[in-house]
């Protein structure tokens, strides 16, 4: 049986250059790379954590990859539907008691939950993105309007860690863990109250896209500080980057759509984000053989 292999360093500028053909529809694979690649530099001791991983030499015949950073898992293929490649890099996955997909294209939703099915796994969290799109040239000429007197802008810490995982809980995976990790070793903008230097709005980047959603307080939103701190954020991302800008948006949340449609977002793709966990077989037959009711 084919395993899953890694893919080499020195080979994922090629795999990058091939996603780049369409600049716009592969852009979260493309902005993957070039994100993790910036932040291995940086700390090398993520290259142990974060596995591109190929089943045999599939990456470099139809682009199948799957990043897997400790329980949370990307893929994508230049395939064609069926997109066999991808079911069959999937089989080849080790499944421990929970896995969380992130950023993953609703094409694949139906082999998605197929994987679900066929690995006893259940979902426990699972949500439903736009995926916006933005040049790298058009970012960098974004406008900004002044911040408020009584606010100040800089990066968010470590200290700052559990009132932002208080304030967006997930369900599945480690999620005060991966706040930790994207706040000390990614950039970010945080907003804060001049006098008290309470957070009243933050925004940090990702890897499976430029950047994760913009959130406010709620005493203090519809005051316009989430979307100076997105604006200012992509406009980082864009100049310290040589590359085109994606960041989501929940579907349902009206004004944040209407907001990025405003300053020349296009949506590419939509995507689903999902965790599972091993289901607990609560009985048995009278054989003794344990019966799998989904």
């Amino acid at each position: 049986m084919s395993k899953l292999t890694k893919i080499p360093f020195e080979k994922l500028q090629v795999l990058k250059q091939m996603y780049g053909a369409d600049r716009t529809l592969n852009s979260t694979t493309v902005n993957a790379i070039t994100n993790i690649l910036n932040r291995i530099k940086k700390t090398p001791e993520l290259e142990k954590r974060v596995e591109f991983l190929s089943l045999d030499d599939n990456w470099s015949r139809n682009g199948t990859i799957l990043i897997k950073n400790e329980s949370r898992v990307y893929f994508n293929t230049l395939e064609r539907t069926p997109y066999q490649s991808i079911r069959s890099t999937l089989d080849a996955l080790d499944v421990e008691d929970e896995i969380t997909f992130v950023c993953i294209s609703d094409k694949f939703r139906t082999i998605l939950h197929d994987f679900l099915w066929y690995n006893n796994l259940e979902r426990i969290f699972e949500e439903g993105t736009s995926g916006y799109w933005m040049s790298n040239n058009d970012t960098k000429s974004l406008k900004i309007e002044s911040l408020p007197e009584n606010y100040i802008i800089k990066p968010l810490n470590s200290n700052h860690v559990d009132e932002i995982n208080n304030e967006s809980p997930r369900d599945g995976g480690d999620h005060l863990n991966y706040v930790k990790n994207s706040i000390e070793h990614k950039m970010s903008v945080g907003i804060f109250d001049k006098h008290t230097n309470e957070l009243i709005a933050w925004c940090f980047q990702m890897d499976y896209c430029s950047i994760g959603m913009g959130v406010v307080k709620s005493s203090k939103k519809r005051t316009g500080l989430g979307s100076y701190a997105v604006k200012t954020l992509l406009k980082r991302m864009a100049n310290d980057n040589d590359m085109d800008i994606t960041w989501h948006v929940i579907h349902g949340h009206k004004i944040s759509h209407k907001f990025c449609h405003s300053i020349g977002g296009e949506i590419f793709d939509t995507f689903t984000w999902l965790s599972a966990k091993r289901k607990v077989i609560k009985g048995a037959s009278r054989f003794g053989l344990y019966q799998l009711i989904y």
